[in-house]
């Protein structure tokens, strides 16, 4: 998914999440994504009322 969006010029991914997935937590972590606020998502953002934690990802265009 993350090697499709760069190649499509999509240039941030952004997620939610509980904060009971303490294991998923930490694979986005060891992947590159950092956790940001609920203020700091896109407008455009599909939030889901379970959702707590959000992160973030800046996609490289090699």
């Amino acid at each position: 998914m993350i090697k499709e969006s760069s190649s499509r010029g999509v240039t941030e991914v952004f997620l939610g999440t509980t904060d009971k997935f303490h294991a998923a937590h930490r694979f986005y972590e060891k992947h590159g994504f950092r956790e940001i606020e609920k203020k700091d998502l896109p407008a455009s953002f599909p939030l889901i009322a379970v959702d707590s934690k959000f992160y973030t990802l800046a996609l490289s265009h090699d």
